[in-house]
């Protein structure tokens, strides 16, 4: 990858934000406005060997999508020789990962209330539906491409997403290419094309799942630290629900079932989280 850049046609750096499998993300500010933004940068070389597809479907999804709350906002798209270029709306939080795990176990942030995490789920629940509605589903929701600050969040990276007829004049296209430890068994087996219509908004309710179950107990429901491994536990619905807080237990369960036409659906899994999580 490229250095950092300095000055980016109107804009200055400030710092550098993350880093991620494909490239880094810096903040950037107008020196005309004032205004401050997210700009990513894309690495082409690393994404043609495993998905290639990253840039032109996270372009795609920002464009149908509009704005959103809880989603983040795109402002544009350049190109370097070396990287795609995403300029987008500064949020100033960290990943839900990060989040989590520095307020359990280093005290560096107060304590992530269950009226909190009510209120991420819920969030991350009005999102999904607002995404779907589209006619794309991200397919790759896990925590690190959710964005905390305080109460707000928002979901980012739309390089896995898929889309539907009236998105693209094709509906098939390269099969699920999010993290195993988040995808539904069915969908790691995929093999008809009328499982494949039905299984694009399963795979994003699955990984709503899986970031309730991490939210309240701080660990993967399905964890094995290599694909083989997280394939196996969730071909076979390995789940230890030890320690899980006994009104997440059943909202789980009703998820991470074998048959996905017995998984609640986003309206019913919302009703579910507002009556069955205190705040």
């Amino acid at each position: 990858m490229s250095q950092e850049i300095k000055e980016f046609g109107d804009y200055s750096l400030v710092c550098q934000l993350g880093v991620g499998r494909f490239g880094r993300v810096y903040e950037y500010i107008d020196r005309v406005t004032e205004k401050r933004v997210a700009i990513k940068f894309v690495s082409k070389y690393l994404i043609s060997f495993g998905k290639p597809d990253f840039i032109p479907n996270e372009i795609k999804a920002y464009q149908f999508l509009g704005k959103h709350p809880n989603i983040l906002e795109f402002y544009g798209y350049t190109e370097l020789e070396e990287e795609g270029v995403f300029i987008l709306e500064y949020f100033n939080g960290y990943s839900l990962q990060r989040v989590l795990y520095e307020s359990r176990n280093h005290n560096k942030r107060p304590e992530v209330t269950n009226s909190l995490l009510k209120g991420y789920v819920l969030q991350l629940i009005d999102a999904v539906k607002f995404i779907h509605s589209h006619c794309i589903y991200h397919c790759d929701l896990r925590p690190e491409n959710v964005l905390v600050n305080n109460s707000k969040i928002k979901i980012v990276d739309f390089g896995c997403a898929l889309f539907g007829p009236s998105v693209f004049a094709s509906s098939r296209q390269t099969l699920f290419s999010g993290s195993a430890n988040f995808l539904p068994p069915e969908a790691l087996s995929l093999s008809k094309d009328s499982e494949f219509l039905v299984l694009k908004p399963c795979v994003d309710v699955w990984a709503i799942g899986c970031l309730i179950f991490y939210m309240y107990i701080g660990e993967l429901p399905f964890n094995g630290l290599h694909y083989e491994e997280a394939l196996t536990q969730v071909r076979n619905l390995q789940v230890d629900f030890k320690g899980l807080p006994s009104f997440i237990k059943p909202i789980c369960q009703s998820i991470f079932q074998a048959d996905f036409y017995k998984r609640p659906n986003l309206e019913e899994l919302e009703v579910i989280v507002m009556d069955m999580i205190p705040e």
